[in-house]
């Protein structure tokens, strides 16, 4: 290895090549593609580099802001066809006083803040990442000391002749870098430059997370719950995009002084289950109850409305995952529940947006069968009590509707479940016979938390990735294999007919 020490006085000695390689590493003269955007990941607790795209974007975002110049590649080819009408602060094209567009990276999750020091969550709150602009990297991408980062980029700039630190040349693109005390580093740039293509997935499925019961005042549950979903179904290696937005609504529910009696709570559950959980208590009371369902389509349409913003033509599909008594309530909410009745009643009310994109609904460790059961009670109890006439219309029982449900609605129900969870129970027994597609899905559990555990379970990814697999096949595939057949059976029966002798 030949050393050659790069100080303001030696620079005469070195060769055009070598000239040429001290000037491509000056800061001033490092392409966006060059640099590389790294976040610290909350789950992995480890700085982790941006893809090639939301690099670029924030290099180019970067420089605008500083009024440094941008590369040919990062104006024409990424800056010029994508970002122009973006109205970033210090870009040319900023019309009037038209706001600069909302820059968001990681697959949308989160929003840049002007001065690209940090990440701030878009569906969520309470979750701000640093994020820091790295020039130089160690051997294997390793993350260099931001302050040697710097040493290094003001000696290539100027030259400047540093005590402690001496740099030689390695090779045609790498540096080895000494700092007094320490052993030696090759720097060189990022293994690979960054590219507009590089990004994720295009999202064809989104999925709202509704957490259940215990959540009062933290937020943060559902959104580690969000978190793990999405990293464990990524995880198996689908191809497709998947979007995960959590649904906290405990924090928004307030009695406001109402006490439930039996006028309002008139399908309670048993007097120790509603001690122990009171959002259970709470849910069975007709007028907090429905408060709860309002509370969660005003979010959900509102997250779905935001989503729709940030992602312009989507034509994916919907699903939810109700974990516990959020399954209960995406079930009410997704058959207009309103209380137990024997009439049907005008529907008119609060909908979710998002209704004719909707395939399936998830309900994960869930007391749903319970809930039904103690309704069906109720109904027939009133069935029993009231004079029935027969001009007036009966409404369906509750498990009626849960079988019409399962054979004619435009959604699907997994119910995913196991044996030790005290909470989960099967619902294909709600369905004696006719039984249209599986309802029921047993996963093992590894973890000693019986109704904590299925964000942590493969299982449940498989389950999912199983799901949104099967929406990605064409919709109209079967209609296309029938038509194929028939008009195959009808060429044949047309050369039948003309090869038939006469009599």
């Amino acid at each position: 290895m030949i050393k050659i020490f790069l100080f303001s006085t030696g620079t005469a000695f070195l060769t055009a090549g070598q000239l040429c390689f001290v000037r491509n590493l000056r800061n001033t003269e490092l392409k966006c593609s060059q640099v590389r955007w790294v976040y610290e990941d909350p789950i992995e607790r480890r700085k982790i580099p941006f893809k090639g795209r939301d690099s670029l974007i924030l290099e180019i975002k970067n420089r605008l802001f500083k009024g440094d110049p941008l590369d040919d590649y990062a104006r024409t080819e990424c800056y010029e066809k994508y970002m122009k009408d973006w109205s970033l602060p210090g870009s040319e094209y900023v019309v009037g006083n038209k706001a600069p567009k909302k820059v968001l990276v990681l697959n949308g999750y989160y929003c840049v803040n002007e001065g690209n020091t940090e990440i701030l969550p878009e569906y969520w709150c309470n979750d701000t990442i640093k994020i820091e602009r790295h020039t130089h990297f160690g051997k294997g991408d390793k993350l260099l000391d931001k302050n040697l980062q710097k040493k290094i980029r003001i000696f290539l700039r100027t030259g400047k002749e540093n005590a402690d630190i001496k740099f030689n040349i390695h090779s045609d693109n790498e540096l080895v870098v000494t700092e007094k005390g320490k052993q030696s580093k090759i720097v060189t740039f990022f293994s690979q430059p960054a590219k507009w293509e590089d990004q994720y997935s295009k999202i064809t499925h989104l999925m709202f997370v509704v957490h259940g019961v215990g959540h009062r005042g933290n937020e943060n549950a559902v959104v580690n719950i969000t978190k793990r979903l999405d990293k464990g179904v990524k995880s198996l290696g689908i191809s497709s995009g998947n979007f995960f937005i959590p649904i906290h609504w405990r924090n928004s529910i307030q009695e406001r002084g109402h006490k439930c009696d039996e006028s309002c709570s008139q399908e309670q559950d048993n007097f120790w289950i509603n001690l122990a959980f009171d959002d259970v208590r709470l849910y069975n009371c007709r007028k907090i109850g429905k408060q709860i369902r309002e509370v969660v389509i005003c979010i959900m349409n509102y997250r779905y409305k935001q989503f729709i913003t940030n992602n312009k033509g989507f034509k994916g599909t919907v699903a939810i995952f109700g974990h516990s008594l959020g399954s209960v309530i995406s079930y009410d909410i997704l058959t207009n529940f309103d209380g137990v009745t024997l009439w049907k009643q005008n529907t008119a009310g609060m909908k979710l947006d998002f209704l004719d994109k909707m395939k399936r609904l998830f309900t994960v460790g869930s007391p749903l069968k319970r809930f039904i059961d103690r309704r069906e009670e109720r109904y027939i109890e009133l069935k029993r009590k009231l004079s029935i006439s027969h001009r007036m219309e009966m409404k369906e029982s509750p498990v009626e509707q849960f079988r019409f449900v399962h054979s004619s609605s435009s959604f699907r129900i997994s119910n995913i479940y196991h044996r030790t969870d005290p909470v989960a129970y099967r619902l294909e027994t709600l369905i004696h016979d006719g039984l249209r597609f599986r309802i029921d899905y047993l996963v093992s559990n590894d973890f000693h938390w019986p109704h904590l555990c299925y964000p942590y379970l493969g299982d449940v990814y498989k389950l999912m990735r199983e799901f949104f697999e099967e929406v990605e096949a064409p919709a109209d595939a079967s209609e296309d294999l029938c038509f194929y057949i028939l008009f195959l059976l009808g060429v044949l029966n047309f050369f039948l007919l003309i090869t038939k002798p006469l009599s």
